[in-house]
């Protein structure tokens, strides 16, 4: 008759990837979203996330429907419209329920919103003032969520 050995070492505290700091990998995998999956594949990320082992993507990688280079997220097999499209998930490419669906990223609105305010203050007055005219009139598309602000004029003039 065989016995079961227990684990031999136990650990004594959980696993935490921010013992030692913070990585950039680590904050930018934290600020992934996981939208387009099942619940089990949901899980499978968020454990990777919880214990470092996320890789993002450097490069799009192919969409096994369309073939085109436009997997922009880690471990999905679909694009976002192929998946939503088919209805399936975007990981395990199965008819399942889809616990989150597509969602913008929050963290990149934000990212955009500062680009796009930054760009801004460095553009020549006449040039400035010119494209927030233009915004104004619905000529020029202006970025999501973004309300003319003359605010700048004043702190600019000051």
């Amino acid at each position: 008759m065989t016995t079961i050995k227990s684990q031999k070492y136990h650990n004594a505290i959980a696993y935490n990837p921010a013992r030692h700091g913070q990585s950039r990998q680590v904050k930018q995998a934290a600020s992934v979203s996981l939208g387009g999956l099942c619940g089990r594949c949901t899980e499978k990320i968020a454990w990777r996330k919880k214990y470092d082992k996320y890789k993002p993507l450097t490069v799009p990688k192919k969409c096994t429907l369309c073939e085109q280079k436009t997997v922009k997220q880690a471990y999905h097999q679909l694009c976002q419209p192929c998946a939503e499209m088919k209805g399936v998930c975007a990981k395990c490419v199965k008819n399942t329920h889809i616990v989150e669906s597509f969602a913008p990223d929050k963290s990149q609105e934000i990212r955009e919103e500062s680009q796009y305010r930054s760009g801004l203050r460095t553009m020549k007055e006449r040039e400035r003032r010119t494209l927030l005219r233009e915004q104004a009139k619905g000529t020029v598309p202006s970025p999501k969520k973004t309300v003319v602000d003359h605010s700048l004029d004043d702190q600019e003039d000051q």
